[in-house]
């Protein structure tokens, strides 16, 4: 649950997202909206490759977005790795670079 509002969004207007900082059950967090519509989620994702996007965005680790989807860290792995092996990159901050339309990571 949302406890409080660390300080203002800030948005990149151009591309559509927006990040917060907030604080939940004591912890600092970063929070980032994409609209469903952003470049790389066209880019032939399935359904699940991008909730497991998603999650790893949010700061997820593997373990947890395996928690969360009720799936072992192996098939989170494997569906992290076609993520990567699809849009072109070979870590968690390329995708994040490549959602935000960052081409020189």
């Amino acid at each position: 649950m949302l406890r409080s509002v660390v300080g203002k969004s800030r948005k990149d207007r151009a591309r559509g997202v927006e990040v917060f900082d907030v604080r939940v059950a004591g912890e600092d967090l970063v929070v980032i909206s994409i609209p469903s519509d952003a470049r790389a989620l066209r880019d032939g994702l399935t359904r699940a490759e991008r909730e497991i996007t998603s999650g790893t965005l949010a700061g997820h680790s593997t373990a947890a977005i395996a928690r969360l989807r009720g799936r072992s860290q192996r098939t989170i792995a494997n569906q992290l790795a076609s993520i990567y092996r699809k849009l072109g990159v070979s870590s968690r901050a390329e995708l994040a670079a490549r959602l935000f339309g960052e081409d020189d990571v």
